[in-house]
This record gives structure tokens, sequence and C-alpha cells, in this order.
């Protein structure tokens, strides 16, 4: 999977978990891991992960409330995703990228919202 973080808190380890629920759910479902946490020219990408030539580009974040979702959110790191997107499609054009903010609640209810 991947090298264990270095985890300095309780919304470090939360985040850490999340993603690890995240990456056990795709992976359940045929999906390969290509990459975690990778720091692109832009911004980091929590997770890629790929199927036949669809990749997925996924920002996880914790919730602990839903109604508090989009408040998790900010509008500098959704334009980080939507340029991480645009560069990742520039440079593969044959490959089908999509991008999503992925939503882990208290009860690992797993919901995922496409970035266009």
């Amino acid at each position: 999977m991947c090298d264990k973080p270095l985890i300095k808190g309780r919304s470090q380890y939360l985040g850490y978990k999340a993603e690890y629920n995240v990456i056990k759910l795709l992976q359940s479902r045929a999906w390969n891991l290509q990459f975690h946490r990778l720091k692109t020219e832009i911004a980091e990408v929590d997770l890629i992960f790929e199927k036949s030539d669809q990749v997925l580009l996924l920002e996880v974040k914790t919730l602990n409330n839903s109604w508090r979702a989009f408040d998790r959110i900010h509008a500098n790191q959704l334009r980080r995703m939507q340029n991480n997107l645009l560069f990742f499609r520039k440079k593969f054009r044959q490959i089908k990228f999509r991008a999503y903010v992925v939503w882990v609640s208290p009860e690992n209810k797993i919901s995922f919202v496409e970035v266009s």
C-alpha cells in the first residue's frame, strides 16, 4: 500500500484513517492505488486510483457532521483540485481523468462528489 506516515495529532490520524478506508473500498471494487499523497506542481492529491483507461483524483475529508460537508473544503483547495484535473487531462489526453471530494463519516460512510 504505502509507507506508514508520521502522524502528529488526532486530526492527522483521522485523516489517514479516512484515506485508508477509501483505499480499502476502491480496491474492493478493482481500482488500483497508484499514488498516496502525491505532490504535483499545483497541489497535493490525497489518492490517485486507476482502472482500465480511467484515473480518479481524490481529496479525502473526514466528516463529523454531514450538514458541514461543504465547510470542510475551501475555495482555494477546490480551485487547486480543478487545476490538477486540467493539468493531468492536458498531459495525458488518452486517459479519462475524474476528480472527487470524498467525505468519510465517523461511521465510515463514504460519499463521493465529483469536481468538474
